[in-house]
């Protein structure tokens, strides 16, 4: 099994490579939402992502085609943050 370590690295790299990239384009799923998927030898991710308010989506890991870590997540902006 792969350590909580090696899988909080690898996550926070593919968040590097995914969304926290501009240049990176999200892509239609055929389910009216979009997809990314990333790829790092043999480890494999896809965040797949419902928009709007609220919205909600799935983060998948795979190592050597093994999932070993899902997280489905839920939520709205609050009125009145700043994100810039």
């Amino acid at each position: 099994m792969e350590s909580l370590e090696e899988i909080q690295s690898i996550l926070r790299k593919f968040n590097e490579m995914g969304y926290a990239d501009t240049n990176v384009k999200y892509e239609d799923n055929g389910k009216n939402g979009k997809v990314l998927t990333r790829q790092d030898g043999e480890w494999k991710y896809e965040d797949e992502f419902y928009g709007g308010e609220p919205y909600s989506g799935n983060e998948t890991l795979w190592y050597r085609d093994k999932d070993v870590f899902r997280c489905v997540y839920w939520g709205k902006v609050v009125e009145g943050i700043n994100f810039s």
